[in-house]
Formats: structure tokens, C-alpha cells, sequence
């Protein structure tokens, strides 16, 4: 299913090469993030396959933030995910993001900051 629908948005938000490398990119908007509580998204410890969504990191998936959308089919069915990012604004929308296309609540996560 994600399959379909990575490439329904990649067909709907396409845009000519010639246009430069935004055509590889999609903001996501306000429409497109599930309406839950922030708080009840974050953990402490990272569960499942980590999803960076800003710097990459040696362990796990990197995938930016404005590449989500068109990228979408990588992420596994079934599978807790904890989205970490380079701001926590960032992480929390990408989380938002994925459980409004349909991953199951309480498999999506996001890392709290952990204080220096």
C-alpha cells in the first residue's frame, strides 16, 4: 500500500527536472499531519528502525524531512519507527506526517532532546 501511494504523491508532485532539484522534494503541509498530542509521541529510548529526518547518522535510515513524502514506500509496514531529527520541530512533523498516512499509532516515535 505505501507503494501506491508513494507513487500517486511522487506523480502529483512532480515537476521537471529542468525545474532544479526541488522536483525531488514536497513540503508537507498542515493537512497532511495527524492531529495528536506532541507528548505522546516521545520516548526516551529509540524502538525499532531509527528515521533520521535532518543530519544522517550512522545507525539506521536517513531520509530528509522534504523527501518524505516522495520516499515514503522505503519505510517497513509493521515496524516501530523512532523519527529523530535536527530540530525537534522537525521530528515531531515527520511523525505527524507518517501516522496521517496510516502507520499505526504508538509504532511512531519520536527521541526526546537528551540534555548534555
Amino acid at each position: 500500500m505505501a507503494r501506491r501511494v508513494q507513487d500517486r504523491d511522487a506523480a502529483r508532485h512532480a515537476v521537471e527536472p529542468s525545474a532544479g532539484p526541488s522536483y525531488l522534494t514536497k513540503e508537507i503541509s498542515e493537512h497532511e499531519l495527524a492531529d495528536v498530542e506532541p507528548d505522546s509521541l516521545l520516548v526516551d529510548t529509540p524502538r525499532g528502525l531509527l528515521l533520521s529526518v535532518g543530519t544522517p547518522r550512522e545507525e539506521g535510515v536517513h531520509i530528509p524531512l522534504e523527501e518524505l513524502i516522495i520516499r515514503l514506500a522505503e519505510l517497513p509496514d509493521g515496524t516501530d519507527i523512532t523519527v529523530v531529527g535536527d530540530a525537534p520541530e522537525d521530528a515531531l512533523r515527520a511523525a505527524r506526517f507518517l501516522l496521517f498516512r496510516g502507520f499505526e499509532p504508538g509504532r511512531v516515535l519520536v527521541l526526546r532532546e537528551q540534555s548534555s
